[in-house]
């Protein structure tokens, strides 16, 4: 099955909010175009002609100043969207890289806590999970390496009488701590 760590709804949004700065950016640009020419374009076909020709200079002129308007909007908006698409997504990712290195310290006491409307969760809660199994096989393989010193211990000044006991705890503890070592899988 396949995770997806950015969701759907997030990628909707970004879609829908990029289509809606461009409609609004060529909204602006042909209202602007349109007041020009509504404003001097009066009359019938041959003054509209006439109009027209004397417009030949201005007319680019008021074009390229609504398309300078339109593209501010649409640059503007851009920005915005990207300025909260990094907030989300740099946000957890820049969490989960100081978490990684934490773990790669040997610290596996961190967790990634993430907001409640950070992408990448799936992958926050996996993470965790790892970092839950590994503090659980460390408590073991710590448990049973206490049972085998206490068994040492004990071994030293035990009488003859009471080492087999001894000896069959420390190798239980042994088999444990075996079981724990075997169970984190290796390249080697």
């Amino acid at each position: 099955m396949r995770t997806n760590y950015i969701g759907k709804t997030f990628q909707a949004k970004t879609a829908l909010n990029t289509s809606i700065m461009i409609m609004v950016s060529a909204a602006v640009l042909s209202a602007a175009i349109y007041l020009f020419l509504n404003e001097n374009i009066r009359g019938g076909f041959s003054e509209a002609l006439q109009t027209l020709k004397a417009l030949r200079f201005s007319l680019p002129i008021a074009i390229g100043l609504s398309e300078a308007a339109a593209l501010s909007i649409l640059t503007m908006g851009i920005i915005v969207l990207e300025l909260v698409m990094s907030h989300k997504l740099a946000g957890p990712l820049w969490k989960m890289e100081n978490t990684a290195l934490q773990v790669a310290a040997g610290d596996l006491s961190s967790d990634i806590n993430l907001r409640e409307k950070d992408e990448m969760k799936e992958l926050a809660v996996q993470v965790n999970s790892m970092i839950l199994g590994l503090r659980e096989k460390v408590y073991g393989i710590r448990e049973a390496y206490a049972v085998l010193d206490e068994c040492a211990r004990r071994l030293k000044d035990a009488p003859e009488a009471e080492r087999g006991a001894i000896l069959s705890e420390a190798h239980a503890a042994a088999g444990e701590l075996l079981s724990r070592l075997e169970s984190i899988k290796t390249s080697n």
